[in-house]
């Protein structure tokens, strides 16, 4: 009746007390709920009621659970409490009013039992009066007995009674407990729900892989993410099967740390190479955390997520690579006037000795090596510009096939004898815009590398191929700035010692040689690295301990039919043997190279006239009356500069040939627009040979105007 009454009017629990006039105190009525685990608060809210006749508070019915909100009304000594309402619902003015009849009704319900149970007592007694009066004392002691025995009977009764009390009591606390279980148990499962559903969507999102394994680091769970980026099937990567993803040479220290990670239950990061479905390796950054239990700390899982960093990897060597060119090309930038200057000295008056002493002369081979070593120091110097980029080149359109095969003879005898040259090109015209001299260098350079890897014995192998790179493939190497497109394939592989990753990850790094001291700069393939890069095209290196190396580089290829006609990688000098006459001005603010000049051109026929800087060479064309055939100007002077002179020459005589030379860098000289666009320009150091060619190529005047100039 309770539950039935409490759900009628909105509550959850409907509790009637009622006053016990005995005792003076409120009792709960039998049937309706009765546990009250505070008997003080109790107490103070059906006193509350009593005195005020209602009272709103806050009540809880077992220790376990909160509290709800409790309602209660007095009427007529009686006390009703519907819990779960904070307001009075609809109908509760009824319960206000029949509260004092159910109150009523209770009492004398109440007394009507004992009543009954009197007068049920009364009648046995009576008829027991009536046979003990028949024979009073042969049944005397019997009755005495038998009123004995229902006094005990009662008095079980009445203890069986209370105990049923207890039990149902108990029996509803139960009750209660377990559903108050149930739903904290389906609140808990909601929760966890929740969070599942708010884990998986982050794992969704993000672009790393999330890995979950038990507490030693076994994977027992499918891991489709795993399966996507190895290839590996679950029945594969089980337990620790996932370890055979994992390169080899990074296993054995993935191996060691997972022990040091269960013991102290963190496993910071570590960068593991991991092999891809198609075989290919890439750079992963791993890091796991230890989930622990709440319930002892015990460790459960792992959670590990690895992000694949090998772009970004990638980008920063690209970056280091490039600040590294940009140190290097800064020091060339500023040692290069000096040096260049210097050698052209040094190469131009130490040929002017050779010639006047003769192969014959004891001192001809010491000056004879000492020209070379200014060779070889002009040489390493324009290494170390090429490496930088700051190299003028002279691109023009060259077909590989021939320069190859022109170039045979030099490979061969730079190989040796114990060794084998096989160059296998396509049958194509495979082309590029270069300055073949360059190109020469690049495969001279990595011909000599591999001759030194292969020791005694060998073949090396040089092969051309036409390629097209893609846009997929140019975002895989993004670091690189691949220009999607078609490409002309330059391999030279050699069957020599190979290299080991670490190593092969800085041969282009400028002086890294893994020769004796005394054998190498460390510049060579730094110098075929940044002759690549100045042609717009990349190289890689490819090498396995033991089985050799590749190097493959990429050049943009030229494929229209119609364009410029195909130029010899080797240019010839020209059939012009006899001496010239004319008069050529130079203007040098270095008296060295002047005297160096003049000597040189005198030698070869022409009347030269001298100029230490603009403003002098421009009183002395102002001032004669033969204009000379060609001007030479230094690019870099004190007061007019050669641009400034030239384009003062130009206003007196449009058609003056004059030829640039500088011993700064490229940068130097083309980006501050120290050249005219196109205008015939020779790099310091230049030999004297160089210096008559060019003054008879510009001197010509049905020729030398449409010289390249420097790219």
């Amino acid at each position: 009746m309770a539950t039935a009454t409490a759900e009628r009017l909105g509550g959850q629990t409907m509790i009637i007390f009622v006053r016990d006039p005995e005792v003076d105190a409120f009792l709960p009525v039998p049937g309706f709920r009765q546990t009250l685990p505070d008997g003080r608060a109790w107490r103070a809210f059906i006193e509350a009621c009593a005195r005020d006749g209602r009272c709103s508070s806050t009540v809880r019915l077992i220790a376990s659970e909160p509290e709800r909100p409790a309602l209660g009304i007095a009427r007529g000594g009686a006390v009703a409490v519907l819990i779960g309402a904070a307001e009075p619902p609809a109908g509760f003015g009824d319960l206000e009013v029949a509260l004092p009849y159910l109150a009523a009704t209770f009492r004398a319900e109440l007394r009507l039992a004992a009543t009954m149970a009197q007068v049920k007592m009364a009648r046995a007694v009576t008829e027991q009066g009536t046979a003990l009066s028949r024979s009073r004392d042969a049944m005397r002691s019997a009755l005495q007995d038998a009123h004995s025995r229902l006094r005990r009977q009662a008095a079980d009764l009445e203890r069986a009674n209370e105990q049923l009390q207890e039990q149902t009591v108990e029996l509803e606390m139960q009750t209660e407990e377990l559903l108050a279980e149930v739903e904290a148990h389906r609140a808990a499962a909601a929760g966890m729900a929740e969070r599942e559903a708010r884990y998986r969507a982050l794992v969704d999102a993000t672009t790393d892989l999330i890995l979950v394994s038990d507490a030693d680091g076994r994977m027992t769970a499918e891991q489709p993410s795993w399966t996507a980026c190895t290839g590996q099937l679950f029945q594969q990567y089980l337990g620790f099967g996932w370890l055979d993803a994992i390169h080899p040479d990074d296993r054995t220290l993935v191996e060691m740390a997972w022990p040091r990670a269960i013991a102290d239950k963190v496993f910071p990061g570590a960068q593991a190479r991991v092999r891809g479905p198609d075989g290919a390796y890439r750079l992963f950054h791993f890091r796991s955390v230890a989930i622990t239990s709440v319930p002892d700390g015990s460790l459960r899982e792992w959670v590990t997520a690895c992000t694949d960093v090998t772009d970004h990897v990638r980008t920063e060597e690209q970056l280091r690579q490039a600040q590294t060119l940009h140190a290097v090309g800064t020091l060339a930038g500023g040692m290069a006037h000096e040096v260049n200057n210097q050698m052209t000295a040094v190469l131009g008056f130490g040929q002017f000795v050779l010639s006047a002493l003769g192969p014959a002369h004891p001192a001809f081979t010491d000056v004879q090596h000492m020209v070379r070593a200014g060779e070889r120091t002009a040489k390493v110097t324009q290494q170390v510009l090429a490496f930088s980029r700051r190299h003028i080149i002279f691109p023009c359109v060259v077909e590989l096939a021939g320069l190859l095969s022109e170039l045979a003879p030099v490979l061969t005898r730079l190989l040796g004898s114990d060794k084998s040259l096989l160059i296998t090109p396509r049958p194509s015209q495979a082309r590029v815009s270069a300055d073949p001299t360059q190109l020469e260098q690049v495969i001279i350079n990595l011909t000599t590398n591999a001759r030194d890897a292969m020791g005694t014995g060998g073949r090396l192998t040089i092969s051309l191929d036409e390629v097209q790179l893609s846009d997929a493939y140019a975002r895989e190497h993004a670091g690189v700035h691949i220009a999607p497109g078609p490409y002309v394939l330059l391999a030279v592989s050699d069957t020599g010692a190979g290299m080991d990753r670490e190593t092969v990850a800085r041969i282009f790094d400028p002086f890294f040689t893994t020769k004796a001291v005394d054998k190498g700069t460390g510049l060579g393939l730094s110098m075929v690295y940044g002759i690549i890069k100045q042609h717009r095209g990349f190289v890689w290196a490819y090498s396995e301990v033991g089985l050799g190396t590749t190097i493959k580089v990429y050049l943009p290829a030229i494929t229209d039919p119609a364009g410029p006609a195909i130029v010899d990688a080797v240019t010839a000098a020209g059939s012009e043997s006899n001496k010239l006459s004319g008069t050529v001005l130079v203007v040098e603010d270095h008296a060295v190279l002047r005297q160096l000049a003049r000597r040189t051109l005198e030698a070869a026929g022409y009347t030269v006239l001298e100029a230490a800087d603009g403003r002098e060479a421009l009183a002395i064309v102002n001032a004669s009356e033969v204009r000379p055939s060609v001007v030479i100007t230094d690019v870099i002077m004190p007061g007019l500069n050669g641009r400034e002179l030239s384009d003062e020459l130009s206003l007196i005589d449009p058609d003056l040939p004059i030829l640039f030379t500088s011993g700064y860098t490229g940068d130097d000289v083309v980006v501050r627009r120290l050249v005219p666009e196109g205008a015939p320009f020779l790099q310091k150091p230049f030999t004297p040979d160089a210096l008559v060619w060019e003054v008879r190529r510009l001197a010509r005047r049905d020729g030398g105007r449409g010289a390249a100039g420097p790219g």
